[in-house]
């Protein structure tokens, strides 16, 4: 990884976005600013295939989004990169524009609701190698990213700092393969300190089953999702989005 001093939790701001910091070889060892880091949810109904036990079932999931790779690029490149690898090409690069990553990672159930709290001071290790390599190719991997088209992202490490109401303080490091070119070694690598806010809002997955009404909605989601009556419920793709309807404390 690019050599740069290690952040620690008291380096971030609440109103301090992060950055994400990609292998050497990159085109930009500076890093790239980070839009967007938050979680939301997927709240899957009774005996529907995410759900357990006939129970609402409640998947938790990071996002995350980065500014576009040529924001504040001063040095545009024009024409071929002779001798550059995929990874070490701006040009490559600039075709895909930005970096996204998501994926459902934390499972929550009515004898285990989830709260925010319960993450503070967690570490946990997703989808490690070399194991992932056969998830993989079984398309089982945790997390998707679009880095330089749609890739692979695996050998997660997470730690969350506490929760203040709002945010975590958040460390997040992994391993790419740049699965679009077709490669399946993870040969390349990210990490990134920043705040992660809050769940934003949960989507009600309900497979073939008939959808349950606003009340029913209500008591499924705060079944699994402490404070989940500070939602507000509204149509939105043929699904139901459940927004906050006030800022979670």
């Amino acid at each position: 990884m690019t050599s740069k001093p290690e952040p620690t939790f008291d380096d971030i701001s609440v109103q301090e976005e992060g950055r994400i910091y990609f292998s050497d070889g990159n085109p930009w060892p500076e890093g790239h600013r980070i839009t967007e880091f938050y979680l939301d949810a997927d709240l899957w109904l009774p005996r529907t295939p995410y759900s357990k036990r006939s129970l609402p079932t409640l998947w938790v999931a990071h996002n995350l989004e980065t500014e576009r790779y040529y924001d504040n690029d001063k040095q545009i490149v024009a024409g071929d990169e002779d001798g550059e690898s995929d990874w070490g090409s701006k040009i490559v690069w600039n075709n895909y524009h930005s970096c996204s990553i998501g994926g459902q990672f934390y499972e929550c159930l009515p004898d285990n609701p989830f709260r925010h709290s319960d993450l503070s001071g967690k570490r946990f290790r997703i989808d490690p190698l070399p194991a992932a390599s056969q998830q993989l190719l079984d398309d089982q991997l945790t997390f998707s990213i679009y880095l330089l088209g749609h890739d692979a992202v695996a050998d997660h490490c997470l730690e969350f700092g506490p929760w203040d109401g709002r945010c975590f303080p958040a460390k997040w490091s992994g391993r790419i393969a740049l699965a679009y070119a077709g490669e399946t070694d993870f040969c390349y690598g990210f990490d990134l300190t920043a705040r992660l806010a809050g769940i934003r809002r949960v989507y009600v997955r309900q497979h073939d089953q008939p959808m349950p009404s606003h009340d029913e909605l209500k008591k499924m989601l705060g079944s699994v999702l402490i404070d989940g009556e500070n939602f507000g419920i509204e149509e939105k793709h043929n699904t139901r989005l459940i927004p906050p309807s006030e800022e979670l404390s």
